[in-house]
């Protein structure tokens, strides 16, 4: 058998392409595979949160937040208008809403996991009338009701995961997770969450008192709520739709499903009158 050595010509294993231009090739092929792996998180994430079971929804809220009472006769009078709205939402077996009152001068309401609604005193020194802190309440328990806060857990927790396993490295969040002290801070629903919330919370105004006079007053509180540099935050920049569509929401809402637009406001109780605080931060 005879071997021979060939010459091999010059510049065989050398790229005709531009160094620059391979590197952002490979680079743009790496963030499109992080945007699917993301994407893929999110959905993931928020199915798995949308079916665990309501109870160690709860069970972890229970061991995770402290939450004990800034005032208990405001916090007893936001269950009872909680509790009010529940009887005609139609909440799964097992759910259950607990309302918090937090004396702080936040201008903010939020759902977070294991039914727990939280009310700031900044807000609810704005709401003129009972009918308006009803819709807010009716928002934030379809928040509870359609497992959005769980669902933003899970998405927000599997994307951590996924950006400790890329980066190898350990994350702050990935503790604050495990600890609890993120559960606030992960929640921020999508736009179109937020406008189902507000077509269910409108159904249980409805319900509650047969006409839906004063949910727009609630809304007209949040319009009044800008930036600090005076400004209102454009929709592309928050989860939140704009008031004005809000509000044209509930025209519609209200003539589609037959809904009394005027009625008798209620006004609240005095457990729930409380000063506007000296400054205010935050939105709903």
């Amino acid at each position: 058998m005879k071997y021979e050595n060939p010459r091999i010509p010059e510049g065989i294993n050398v790229s005709t392409r531009h160094p620059l231009k391979e590197f952002a090739s490979l680079s743009l092929w790496a963030v499109g595979l992080l945007l699917v792996l993301a994407l893929a998180a999110v959905l993931v994430g928020g199915f798995l949160g949308r079916h665990m079971p309501f109870s160690w929804e709860k069970g972890l809220a229970d061991a995770a937040l402290d939450w004990s009472a800034d005032d208990p006769e405001a916090e007893r009078a936001l269950q009872d208008l909680a509790d009010r709205l529940v009887d005609g939402m139609d909440l799964p077996p097992g759910m259950t809403i607990t309302v918090h009152y937090v004396g702080q001068p936040v201008v903010n309401a939020m759902a977070t996991i294991g039914g727990h609604i939280i009310v700031f005193r900044g807000l609810l020194a704005r709401l003129p009338h009972e009918n308006a802190l009803a819709m807010l309440l009716g928002h934030e328990i379809a928040h509870v009701r359609n497992r959005d806060a769980a669902a933003g857990i899970g998405s927000g927790a599997l994307l951590t995961l996924i950006a400790v396993a890329v980066t190898g490295r350990s994350s702050a969040l990935i503790d604050r997770v495990a600890d609890g002290t993120s559960l606030l801070v992960l929640l921020r629903f999508g736009r179109d969450a937020e406008r189902a919330a507000d077509h269910d919370g409108l159904a249980a105004l409805a319900g509650l008192y047969g006409h839906i006079d004063g949910a727009e007053d609630l809304y007209q509180v949040l319009a009044e709520l800008v930036d600090p540099v005076g400004q209102p935050i454009p929709e592309i920049l928050q989860s939140h739709p704009l008031t004005k569509d809000r509000q044209a929401a509930i025209s519609a809402l209200a003539e589609a499903r037959g809904w009394r637009r005027n009625g008798p406001l209620t006004a609240l109780p005095p457990a729930l009158i409380v000063p506007l605080p000296d400054t205010a931060t935050g939105s709903d």
